[in-house]
């Protein structure tokens, strides 16, 4: 961008920007420079950002045919091996079908992507691509240090500035029950109503006064700036003093500012007439029971309004495990679990149900850019593998719900097929397990979407690109010849000589 200033009466092109405002200030306007996007800091740029992340699991998987939507067809995509169909053109599965109408534009379903290290028990952590090793009483005795919530919570990237909280962590069941570790000794999630005093306390969430919006007044500020500017440009234009080379460049610049003007003409009108009011940022008041459904509502009001008011930008939320209680799925036999009557099946429909109503509540809350605050986050759900009806636990074809869409980053209203059609692993009960690419490249995806590459999280690691669990010597995998051994084997024989370690997942980042 070019700048003017004048030496001994001569017009010069000057090339930094204090040179251009002593310009505009020998033109006789004590005006200031408008906001211009080239000249915000990172800081400045993220402190404007929207985004945001919920991730969300639960144990012991899911049973597939439950699960999974049926689509009458799937199209090609410029991805070999990967397939997609629009979501509302589904039918979603039994778990979901009841709760989720009207939000599939809003969210996608990828199928195919296989849990790195998921065999036995909970073995896997699914936000760290790595394998966790637990004793008889499920006590955790190692694990990489860190899952992708906390790697998002530490980044100057995410947090222009320390929030309140840096990953709001809480669970429908017991507090020490979660799959969001920043490292051996920082695993429990937190109760709701520490969760209240940590967001709320200190912050201003009173109503903001009627008139215009804060966010309308520094539009108008901006949009007078810019009037002004515009008004010393004229008269540098029609004052015979530029040479023709000069005056095309101020030309061409207050071309540029026009259109700004106009730019912040609709906003200031937009604002004004509510369309795109500030977000409505307000303390929830917290039921506090110990109900299920009442520490729900409980939740999801935390996460919504504590991600509205800014007092954290990525959460954790642990549902219904199937080790919960004596009542849980993990003690019914393998029938239960697939009727749809079952107990298993109960829990990950309620399980379903929760995720719906926190999409929808948070899709109810109107931001500053025009969007709501589901539509610029990311909620990511999955559990720890992808099934618990097969004896072995596999994380082949795992379940993985994404919705939001982070601002557009992100494609949603799609099934996304992840399948490697051509190498089936295994059918068992009613279903057929596909291989397909290490739920890694999606970890890798989501963390750029947030603007952090691999030297934000180590190098490859830890767990992010550097698949522990598909190390040659594969001791920390099953050998007994199951599901799960079968995917290592197609792994290192058919995707590694496909994508690198580190690749993040073809197609779904937009």
């Amino acid at each position: 961008m070019h700048f003017f200033g004048s030496k001994n009466d001569v017009p010069v092109l000057k090339s930094s920007r204090r040179m251009f405002l002593r310009g505009l200030g020998a033109a006789g306007a004590a005006t200031a420079i408008p906001f211009l996007p080239s000249f915000a800091t990172s800081a400045e740029a993220q402190a404007r950002s929207y985004d945001r992340v919920i991730f969300v699991a639960w144990s012991h998987g899911v049973y597939p045919p439950h699960w999974q939507p049926t689509a009458p067809g799937l199209s090609n995509t410029e991805h070999p091996r990967v397939r997609t169909a629009r979501l509302r053109d589904t039918t979603l599965g039994f778990y979901m079908a009841d709760y989720f109408r009207g939000l599939e534009d809003k969210m996608s379903i990828l199928t195919g992507i296989g849990q790195v290290g998921a065999w036995g028990h909970q073995t896997s952590v699914a936000f760290t691509a790595s394998e966790r090793g637990e004793d008889n009483n499920y006590k955790i005795t190692s694990t990489f240090p860190i899952s992708v919530d906390n790697v998002l919570g530490r980044s100057a990237k995410v947090y222009a500035s320390p929030p309140s909280v840096d990953v709001l962590r809480l669970s429908m069941g017991n507090l020490h029950e979660t799959h969001s570790y920043a490292d051996f000794n920082h695993i429990a999630a937190v109760s709701a109503d520490v969760a209240h005093a940590q967001l709320f306390e200190g912050l201003d969430t009173e109503p903001m006064p009627t008139g215009p919006s804060p966010a309308e007044l520094r539009a108008r500020r901006r949009l007078r700036v810019v009037q002004r500017s515009l008004v010393q440009y004229r008269r540098l234009r029609d004052s015979g003093r530029l040479s023709a080379a000069d005056r095309r460049i101020l030309e061409s610049t207050m071309e540029r500012y026009l259109a700004l003007q106009t730019s912040l003409q609709s906003r200031v009108d937009a604002l004004a007439s509510g369309a795109m009011a500030p977000t409505a940022c307000s303390e929830p008041s917290l039921i506090g029971s110990d109900s299920s459904e009442e520490k729900m509502r409980d939740h999801i009001n935390l996460f919504t309004q504590g991600m509205a008011c800014g007092a954290t930008r990525v959460g954790y939320w642990r549902l219904g495990s199937s080790h919960d209680s004596d009542q849980g799925a993990h003690v019914a036999g393998n029938d239960a679990n697939r009727r749809a009557d079952g107990l298993y099946t109960s829990i990950m429909r309620n399980n379903c149900r929760r995720i719906a109503e926190l999409m929808r509540a948070m899709d109810a809350v109107e931001e500053g850019n025009g969007k709501t605050l589901l539509e610029n986050s990311l909620i990511v759900v999955t559990s720890d593998m992808s099934t618990s009806v097969v004896g072995e636990h596999p994380g082949v074809d795992a379940p993985f719900l994404i919705a939001g869409g982070l601002g557009g980053k992100f494609r949603m209203g799609e099934l996304i097929d992840y399948r490697d059609m051509e190498h089936l692993t295994r059918e068992s009960h009613g279903h057929e397990f596909y291989s397909g690419p290490p739920h890694n490249e999606l970890l890798i995806s989501l963390m750029k979407g947030f603007g952090l590459d691999s030297s934000d999280w180590g190098d490859g690691g830890p767990g992010f690109g550097n698949y522990s669990c598909l190390r040659e010597d594969r001791t920390c995998n099953d050998t007994s010849g199951g599901i799960q051994a079968r995917y290592v084997e197609y792994y290192h024989r058919v995707h590694a000589d496909r994508r690198s370690p580190g690749a993040e997942l073809p197609y779904f980042r937009v």
